[in-house]
């Protein structure tokens, strides 16, 4: 069998060198998990699948989820072998059904999940009771290659603690036995002990350190077993004094994101289990801000040509020689840059990583040896010099998950929003009418930012339906950070409708609620529909004709 990638859509998981990376798109990634429940609490539960892709995709920034299985594998209710009586249990379509369902969403969201196949024997979550590659076992195998190796993006682990139950005389004829059966390719690993490897033929490489740092996270993917993926598979959940030596914080959290990219791309499960819920599921993060600026930050910047030069700079950096710089550094107000080896000169902006993100526009920078950013204020920064074109005109189109192409929605209490279809289009609706009356945007600094660009057009996408008005408030020069930019008269007739604003001086500073440019306000308590918003320094409506 031949595996064809789609080109431009995210398909099966695949390795470029010690890189993740997604046929189809042909570029690397890293993978950053949530912890996810067993498949139990989201059987048949569509509608809660697609809410917590949007909560944890669309506003945290995360690209996947880690769900568990060990002997739900049977029997969908139960965990533990001591639950199930049968010596000869049969897998159960249930929980395959639920796998399968939550596999195939998060593909469409352009996502992958993790599966923890088994757990620790202490609690007698394994395959021992019925002999570990045994019958029953190879059964379940060939089920598991079956029902979800035809399924792409989605990865496997033979199981946590495997050190209590499991050697590599287990797990290499699991890992071989497996790849015979399962048709696609879709990495298979086992989480060993610290720096170690029970089996170094598995897939990527699994390790559970606690607390790993950037120097960890290098180790893990240069040293130890390079050539192929790493995974630092232990759990980084937040919790206090559970396990005073493991658990994070929400800074911790926030800088592992950003120390396992910088390394070169270490796979990591995230949770914040601060009063957990019963099914086991991270909650939403106090700071899922900090985590979404990580993530819209790296879009498009992490490659597979991405090389770590460190002497580049008093911090850290990644690059792709002479096209694109990264420069990250902790706790600083000033970042060193040598750019002389650079093509020429190129566009650069800077973040602060724990804040909402908004980027500051730095101008071309030319070939130098000793250029030095500035920070407004002492933070944890980043720097990007060169990289992908930025989007022409800058857009937004709204949806489940918002494809973001320069212009970002930012929420707010205000502006709290909901995924909808309407009038044959997906898009987002207003979700309070009595509370919610604005949706709020930011346009990314390096087009328009402090007045560099004053005379705008905005085109909204909006559905005709009820009465009132729309009305466009804007940050213009001077203090006026809510201007009125002018309205919209409903007229009921229930179809999509574009509308342009023109205005002549955008300031665009990020001086509106949650750092945003502009918002779309409804002109009295009421339900209103938005699809793609686009702002240009032309029209665009007789752009072409």
């Amino acid at each position: 069998m031949s595996i064809e990638p789609n080109p431009g859509v995210a398909g099966f998981m695949t390795a470029y060198g010690n890189r993740w990376g997604r046929l189809g798109l042909d570029e690397a990634f890293v993978p950053q998990f949530v912890g996810y429940p067993a498949p139990k609490y989201y059987y048949r539960k569509p509608g809660r699948i697609d809410a917590d892709i949007e909560t944890w995709f669309g506003e945290h920034g995360f690209n996947g989820l880690q769900t568990f299985c060990a002997c739900s594998f049977f029997d969908m209710d139960k965990f533990r072998y001591s639950e199930i009586l049968s010596s000869d249990p049969n897998p159960d379509p249930r929980t395959f059904e639920a796998l399968e369902l939550l596999i195939t969403k998060v593909h469409a969201a352009g996502g992958v999940v993790h599966i923890w196949a088994w757990g620790d024997e202490q609690r007698k979550m394994t395959p021992v009771k019925w002999g570990i590659n045994g019958p029953v076992d190879r059964r379940l195998q060939r089920y598991i290659c079956a029902r979800l190796g035809p399924l792409p993006g989605w990865s496997m682990c033979y199981g946590w603690d495997l050190q209590e139950w499991a050697r590599a005389k287990h797990l290499a004829p699991w890992h071989k036995y497996m790849h015979d059966h399962l048709g696609w390719f879709h990495f298979l690993g086992g989480r060993s002990p610290e720096m170690t490897q029970i089996y170094d033929g598995l897939d990527y490489s699994s390790y559970q350190k606690h607390r790993p740092t950037y120097d960890t996270y290098v180790e893990a993917i240069e040293q130890r077993h390079p050539g192929k993926p790493s995974f630092l598979e232990d759990r980084f959940r937040v919790r206090v004094n559970v396990y005073p030596k493991k658990d994070y914080d929400l800074d911790m959290t926030r800088r592992g994101l950003w120390a396992s990219t910088l390394a070169g791309g270490a796979a990591n499960i995230w949770a914040y289990l601060i009063d957990p819920p019963e099914d086991g599921r991270s909650r939403v993060y106090p700071n899922k801000d900090q985590l979404l600026t990580y993530a819209r930050f790296w879009r498009d910047r992490f490659t597979k040509e991405m090389v770590r030069r460190n002497s580049l700079t008093n911090g850290v950096c990644l690059t792709v020689p002479g096209k694109l710089y990264v420069f990250y550094k902790e706790d600083c107000d000033a970042i060193r840059m040598d750019l002389v080896g650079m093509v020429g000169p190129l566009p650069a902006v800077a973040v602060d990583a724990k804040a909402g993100y908004e980027e500051i526009p730095l101008g071309l920078l030319k070939p130098d040896h000793a250029c030095v950013f500035q920070a407004p204020r002492r933070s944890d920064w980043a720097v990007a010099v060169g990289g992908p074109k930025p989007a022409a005109p800058p857009q937004i189109d709204l949806g489940l998950l918002d494809a973001e192409a320069g212009v970002l929605r930012v929420q707010m209490a205000n502006g709290d929003t909901i995924a909808v279809d309407k009038g044959g289009k997906k898009c987002r609706r207003n979700e309070d009418s009595a509370d919610d009356t604005y949706v709020y945007f930011n346009v990314l600094g390096s087009f328009a930012y402090q007045g560099s660009r004053p005379e705008l057009y905005i085109l909204i996408e909006y559905y005709d339906e009820g009465t009132g008005k729309l009305r466009l408030q804007y940050d213009a020069a001077g203090d006026a950070k809510y201007e009125d930019g002018g309205s919209i008269e409903l007229a009921n007739t229930r179809v999509w409708k574009q509308y342009q604003f023109h205005i002549k001086d955008a300031y665009f500073g990020n001086r509106q609620n949650g750092g945003a440019d502009f918002r779309i306000a409804a002109g009295g308590h009421h339900a209103f529909w938005l699809n793609t918003i686009k702002v240009a320094d032309f029209d665009l409506l007789t752009a072409g004709k």
